[in-house]
């Protein structure tokens, strides 16, 4: 995306929040909270779906909001989730 861009979506979006996307996909593609959120500072959308997963270097709200949580964003924590909740069981 080029970056004269980057910066215009960021202003437009900066006050709609993770929830808001995860409901707008969810009611946009008939998924009824079977949705997995991944999030570091995003209490909301952890606590709204089902599979909750705290990134390690999340507040500690984050994290007792969440059913499990992963190493940080500089150890692949999303990676690391997805391989252990999606994958394991594939």
């Amino acid at each position: 995306m080029e970056k004269r861009y980057q910066k215009e979506i960021q202003q437009k979006t900066r006050d709609i929040s993770q929830l808001c996307g995860v409901k707008y996909y969810e009611m946009a593609d008939g998924v009824s909270r079977g949705v997995m959120a991944i999030s570091d500072r995003d209490v909301p959308m952890i606590e709204f779906d089902k599979i909750e997963i705290g990134m390690g270097n999340s507040s500690e709200k984050v994290r007792k909001a969440s059913n499990y949580v992963t190493s940080n964003n500089n150890r692949d924590g999303a990676y690391s989730a997805l391989k252990e909740m999606v994958f394991k069981n594939a």
